[in-house]
């Protein structure tokens, strides 16, 4: 059956304060209390649920990768059928857990908002990523459904809706159509791959994307939470602050050579906790102090206790 740590590793559950802090931070910023607890302990099932079943579905393709080689899957410690049946339970179990929050908040537009996470979910893990150049779709979609999940739990209005959807959209995408390409360049269903980029000299096709990801990552995103952040020096210094840090990772993101593959793979990790942290800048300072101790010291101890790194997960 595998050893706990092999499950972690399958689970990718170094990342899961990204879910949580996904389902936390709108839910704080409308002003709930009452769930913070629950939300945050079923972020670490929707994460491990949803992640366990990309990593099942993305079985036979990883085979194939050299770079996997180590994952749980592919060397055998984990049996593949006792991966799918684990996941399939964890998921109907989540599934229960969301919609009861739903249900007990009295506010059940949110549940349309958990049905589009699940349906673009699924049709990502189910195999989009590996037939379409444009996968970043859907998983962009759902993780911004699952943002807006958590803020119609308490309260909203439509202009915070929209915003919070276009915020979680544009975190995913850049992690999904920039990270997630240029970490797996070389593959046949690589976006990158197929237009050629990353060759020995860069092209005008790869400076545009490069340019454009980084002005969206630190321009666009900027501009959501900016929108969205309470007008106090403390919380505006918290934002300066931390867009500084996340431009320095950024910037490696974006010169780190693809032959580099775990140098690569640390600045990604950086630069995607940062950006969290750097969103919470948006909710009181008393919960970003916690969530962003809390969220920092399990990123990197799982980072050492699952890869034996820091900030590069080997995934």
């Amino acid at each position: 059956m595998g050893s706990v740590k092999d499950w972690l590793q399958l689970f990718r559950s170094q990342t899961a304060f990204a879910t949580i802090y996904t389902l936390l931070i709108p839910y704080i910023y409308a002003g709930g209390k009452e769930l913070i607890i629950p939300l945050l302990l079923t972020g670490f099932l929707v994460h491990y649920s949803s992640f366990g079943h990309n990593s099942v579905m993305d079985y036979y393709h990883d085979l194939k990768d050299e770079n996997k080689k180590h994952h749980p899957l592919m060397n055998g410690r984990i049996r593949y059928e006792d991966s799918v049946k684990v996941v399939n339970y964890m998921q109907i179990i989540t599934s229960i857990i969301l919609v009861t929050f739903s249900v007990v908040s009295h506010n059940l537009v949110s549940l349309v908002f958990l049905l589009l996470y699940v349906v673009f979910g699924h049709a990502y893990n189910d195999g989009l990523d590996h037939v379409t150049l444009y996968s970043w779709l859907p998983i962009s979609i759902a993780f911004a459904s699952l943002t807006v999940y958590s803020l119609t739990l308490y309260d909203y209005n439509m202009m915070l809706l929209l915003l919070f959807f276009l915020l979680g959209f544009n975190t995913i995408l850049y992690q999904i159509a920039y990270e997630g390409n240029k970490k797996d360049y070389g593959h046949e269903d690589n976006l990158y791959t197929r237009y050629g980029m990353y060759s020995n000299n860069k092209g005008l096709t790869t400076k545009i994307f490069e340019y454009g990801f980084m002005l969206d990552r630190m321009l666009v995103n900027t501009i959501f939470i900016v929108m969205l952040i309470p007008h106090t020096i403390l919380n505006f210094a918290i934002l300066s602050i931390m867009t500084i840090v996340e431009g320095y990772s950024v910037y490696h993101v974006h010169y780190d050579k693809v032959t580099e593959h775990v140098k690569m793979l640390r600045h990604f990790g950086m630069a995607e906790a940062f950006e969290f942290v750097r969103i919470m800048s948006i909710i009181p300072p008393i919960y970003f102090l916690i969530l962003a101790i809390i969220g920092v010291v399990y990123f990197v101890v799982m980072n050492k206790y699952l890869w034996g790194t820091d900030f590069a997960p080997r995934v």
